[in-house]
């Protein structure tokens, strides 16, 4: 109900957006054509007309998502740009690092710092071009590195055995983080169809919304890497708190040391995410073979 519930959210918010669009600039479009007979038309039907246009708005708004998230990402940057990013990235990852362990810093500077290294992933070949990447990598990559628990190739099984509390913070996290990438895309679409309208009507109105528009997208990036912090944090709380009922889940019993667990988990996400059927499969089968349930001794046996 809760993953319902933040869903609806989405749409709406993804809806009053695009609802912006015809509403503010279609009373600075010129009054001639269309625009001229749409003006005629009575309220009812300009009401179905800003319903048509809101939703059709929201839709392309949507199916750009994805592709959206990969420019704010850096998984879509040119070559040489991105590995310059990169690189600046992970000299600002150890100067936090070199800070926390500064003798001088303070207690509060200290969980300062810490804060900000954790919208990093921990393993440094995994650094992005961006903070917004990098904050969601920090809970994807959390699993593999801390664990050898890959989380992409479990995720649905993880949701499926963890506590209500933790999956529900997966869902907020994941809405605020829509929501604000969501405020970015209208900013953007919204300053482009703005300066249309300008170019279209000769009114400077939109011009203005236009640099509004653009002025908002740091505020927005700022908060969407805010909210990607928070899920990652709900990403690592998925992994420290529904690995164990996982293993129970899919027979496994958990190994006495941390070494032995990350081995275990290590070849489960191998296999799970390649299957039985290459050259490595076998030892994966093997290792995961030691620690399934039905090699325990039996109570009779013991006897």
């Amino acid at each position: 109900m809760k993953e319902i519930y933040s869903s609806s959210v989405e749409h709406l918010l993804g809806a009053a957006k695009a609802w912006l669009f015809p509403v503010a600039l279609f009373p600075h479009l010129p009054d001639e054509g269309v625009t001229a007979a749409i003006r005629t038309w009575d309220a009812l039907d300009q009401s179905l007309l800003l319903g048509f246009a809101t939703t059709l708005i929201a839709t392309v708004l949507s199916s750009y998502a994805r592709p959206l998230y990969r420019v704010l990402e850096g998984y879509s940057w040119p070559g040489r740009l991105a590995d310059h990013r990169t690189q600046k990235q992970r000299e600002r990852m150890a100067d936090l690092r070199k800070e926390i362990l500064s003798k001088g810093a303070s207690r509060k500077e200290i969980n300062r710092k810490r804060w900000q290294l954790e919208l990093y992933p921990r393993d440094e070949s995994l650094v992005l071009p961006t903070r917004l990447g990098n904050a969601l990598r920090s809970g994807e990559a959390y699993g593999g590195t801390q664990y050898g628990l890959e989380t992409i190739n479990a995720w649905h099984l993880l949701v499926a055995v963890a506590p209500e509390a933790v999956v529900s913070g997966l869902n907020d996290g994941r809405t605020a983080t829509n929501t604000w990438v969501g405020g970015i895309a209208l900013s953007a679409g919204f300053a482009i169809a703005a300066v249309a309208t300008a170019i279209a009507s000769g009114s400077t109105t939109p011009i203005v919304y236009a640099v509004v528009s653009i002025a908002l997208t740091a505020p927005f990036y700022q908060r969407a890497v805010s909210a990607a912090g928070g899920y990652a944090r709900a990403m690592r709380a998925l992994i420290d708190l529904g690995r164990l009922p996982l293993a129970e889940a899919v027979g496994l019993d958990m190994p006495a040391t941390l070494a032995e667990e990350t081995h275990m988990w290590k070849a489960f996400s191998n296999l799970s995410g390649w299957g039985r059927h290459w050259p490595h499969s076998p030892s994966w089968i093997s290792d995961l073979d030691v620690h399934r349930s039905s090699h325990r001794t039996a109570p009779d046996e013991e006897e």
